[in-house]
């Protein structure tokens, strides 16, 4: 459920803004799973991940796959790396900038 939440709110943003920063690299065949990346069964009671490891998690996942872009925003109020990520088809990552000026149009 928590898993739920924390992907929900980084996703949620993904199409409302422009992209500030993407996190480029070589991408790999297989992007990590959340469980073995993070050491912790995901959603397991009284454990939960950190922002530096969800930000780190984020990135592993965009440098694995052409179907994940990780975007800053800017930083939180402790000075952390507020990021979003935009989760779909390589060729709709693409055109992402095209896809966000149609809705901008149509909002």
């Amino acid at each position: 459920m928590i898993r739920r939440y924390a992907l929900a709110g980084a996703l949620a943003a993904s199409l409302a803004f422009p992209p500030i920063m993407q996190a480029q690299a070589t991408r790999r065949a297989t992007p990590p799973a959340p469980s073995a990346f993070l050491g912790m069964q995901v959603g397991a009671d009284r454990t939960l991940a950190d922002w530096p490891q969800i930000t780190r998690y984020f990135a592993a996942l965009a440098s694995a796959s052409a179907a994940v872009t990780v975007d800053t925003l800017g930083a939180t109020t402790l000075g952390r790396p507020m990021i979003y990520a935009t989760i779909s088809t390589p060729a709709n990552i693409r055109r992402r900038v095209e896809l966000r000026r149609a809705q901008a149009r149509l909002a």
